[in-house]
Parts: C-alpha cells; sequence; structure tokens
C-alpha cells in the first residue's frame, strides 16, 4: 500500500512538476492562442513555471499557507488538494488582519495561488480543484483602499534623522540593509542582494560593464549604452535591478563614501567578494523602519500607516534630482558604449 503524501508534499509537488526552465515564455504565450480554453493542453500551458523566481514565489505561497493551516488547526482536516476551497479566503483574512498586507499584496496572491491550482490541475489531473479565485478576487475588491505609507515619501528632516539613527545602529543585516536603501535608493529586495564585489571604484565600473556587453553578445542581444555619474570620491555601488538591468550609483555625498567605505573594511576583515553583505526579508526591513520611525524618532503620524520601505526611495529620489540640479556644472555625467567615454 503506497503512504499518502502530506498536503504540503502534494503543493509543492505540483509546483515542482511543472517548472520547465529552458521552455519559452513567448512560445508558451503563442501556443495558449491556439488551444481551446480548458482543454487538457490548455491547462498544461496555464500551469508551465518558465523562470525560478516564479517558483520561489509559488513555494514561498505555500509554505506560508501551510503554517497558517498548522497554526489554526485546519492542516488535518486537509487530506488532498482537491479539499482545498474557503481556506484560502481565510489565509488572506490572515494576512489582512494579521499581518497587515495591502490590496495590491493580496492581489499578487490571488494570482500564485491560480497558478498553484493550474500546476494542481495539470499535475493531479483531477476537475475537482477548484481554489475559488474568483471569490478571492471579490473579495479583496470589496476591501477597503488602503492608506498607504508607500505613496508617501520622509520629509527631508525625517530622512535625515533616519539615516542618523542608521549610521550608528546597523549591527543588524536588515538594519545595514535599510541603511544602503536610504543611502542609494535601492528598492528593498537589491538592498538584500548587495555583494562585497559591488563596491567599485570607475575603472571596475568600466570592467563590469565590458563583462555585461559579452553576457549580451553571447545572447544575440546587442550591447547597451550605459549612463554613469562620476563620483568625486571614486566609488560606485553597481545594482542589478528589474529585467536584469544594471545601474552604477556613484557616491556623491560624505554619508554615502562612509557607507561604501564600510563595506570594503568588511571585505578587507576576510569576507568573500561573493558573499551578500546582508542578507535578509524584506518584511524584516520594513518592521525595523516602522519601529525607527515610531518608537525610536518619536514620529507617531506613522502608528497607524501600513509601513513600506519603498517611502525611503522616494525621498532619495527627490533629494537626487535636487542635488543634480544644484550641482549640474561640477558633476560629471558620462555616457559608457562600445566606441568609448562620452562626456555630456
Amino acid at each position: 500500500m503506497v503512504k499518502r503524501k502530506s498536503l504540503a508534499h502534494q503543493l509543492k509537488w505540483a509546483v515542482f512538476n511543472c517548472y520547465k526552465p529552458r521552455f519559452s515564455q513567448r512560445k508558451r504565450k503563442e501556443m495558449l492562442k491556439r488551444v481551446k480554453k480548458d482543454s487538457e493542453e490548455y491547462i498544461q500551458l496555464k500551469a508551465l513555471i518558465t523562470s525560478k523566481t516564479t517558483k520561489k514565489n509559488l513555494l514561498d505561497v505555500i509554505y506560508q499557507f501551510v503554517n497558517f493551516l498548522k497554526k489554526s488547526g485546519l492542516y488535518s482536516d486537509i487530506k488532498y488538494v482537491y479539499d482545498i476551497s474557503v481556506e484560502w479566503l481565510e489565509f488572506l483574512r490572515y494576512l489582512r488582519n494579521e499581518r497587515n498586507y495591502s490590496k495590491s499584496s493580496l492581489r499578487n496572491y490571488v494570482s500564485r495561488i491560480q497558478h498553484i491550482e493550474w500546476c494542481c490541475k495539470a499535475t493531479y489531473k483531477r476537475s475537482n480543484i477548484d481554489f475559488e479565485v474568483e471569490k478571492l478576487r471579490a473579495w479583496i475588491e470589496r476591501l477597503k483602499d488602503d492608506e498607504k505609507i508607500r505613496s508617501v515619501r520622509l520629509t527631508f528632516s525625517e530622512y535625515k534623522a533616519v539615516i542618523e539613527y542608521l549610521m550608528k545602529n546597523h549591527s543588524k543585516n536588515y538594519q545595514l540593509a535599510l541603511l544602503l536603501q536610504a543611502c542609494f535608493g535601492l528598492r528593498a529586495y537589491e538592498a538584500c542582494r548587495v555583494q562585497f564585489r559591488d563596491v567599485m571604484s570607475f575603472d571596475e565600473v568600466l570592467e563590469k560593464i565590458e563583462e555585461i556587453w559579452k553576457e549580451r553578445e553571447e545572447k544575440g542581444l546587442n550591447p547597451q549604452k550605459i549612463y554613469v555619474v562620476k563620483s568625486p570620491f571614486n566609488l560606485y555601488l553597481a545594482v542589478r535591478g528589474k529585467g536584469g538591468q544594471w545601474r552604477f550609483i556613484p557616491a556623491l555625498l560624505p554619508f554615502q563614501k562612509q557607507l561604501l567605505e564600510y563595506i570594503q573594511e568588511m571585505q578587507r576583515d576576510g569576507k568573500n567578494p561573493e558573499d551578500w553583505v546582508c542578507k535578509c526579508s524584506t518584511s524584516s526591513m520594513r518592521r525595523e523602519l516602522k519601529r525607527i520611525l515610531v518608537q525610536e524618532l518619536g514620529f507617531e503620524h506613522y502608528k497607524d500607516v501600513p509601513s513600506s520601505t519603498h517611502m525611503l526611495r522616494k525621498t532619495w529620489a527627490r533629494l537626487n534630482f535636487q542635488l543634480m540640479q544644484k550641482n549640474k556644472d561640477k558633476i560629471d555625467r558620462v555616457v559608457i558604449s562600445p566606441e568609448g567615454i562620452i562626456k555630456l
């Protein structure tokens, strides 16, 4: 007799079974247009997972969902994936009420839940698998619109206070990640991924750009022109952002120079160049920012507003724009192309 696998195993296996990293996303979309909706081939195509990031996101939702079921005492009552229905709605309610997830975050979760549903249908080939996704979407749309801190930027005095606090208190990884985000306007996930080798001089930036061009040529793509602002301290932070696009952020102000030199000093203490500077979760960064603003700095008006570290990025963008406008005659800007370096 074959032992029944756990619910967690069933969900995870469905995701792994549909992971086809070499399958073209463009080809998948073209094939979907030609097949009949809700046919077996259609379900197989909808279930396909073509990127590591998508696979990771789906497994993360499964991990959170299973933990929720265990804490709420529902896990032992659900034997198979086709037994799941209203539990997804209870899970979303938990994320909303207990974890303060925004409507946009919940919408992302519903998209991932639907993808997991397709994976389960494609793997187990059962017509009675129904996660009631449309009911989940309808419930989200009935929610009150969020008052988002993401749409707000800190005042310059608040921004300065946050940086001054973090400059003195960055012993934890999530504190150092917050400091990187505040000083260089990174996205939260970019701050978590910074490696020691990403701190560079201008000559190292040129070498890195040549590597990027070689990678593009191997994929049959043309070299890109890359714009770089010259740093007076000859220090840059290399960041790979959305769509795999690289940007090289210069240290223009003393506190940026101080942070990059601190990271270089950390590496000289025996760190591998490929090690993460401050590997952590974006949720820990978000909680720490809320704690700093309300408890440490006493900005009570942020107490009842859902927090987001994106406000640091927005404030940095405004500060950086003003700095560039004020010192446009003193700051050198160049464009680096295969033909050479052109000063703007």
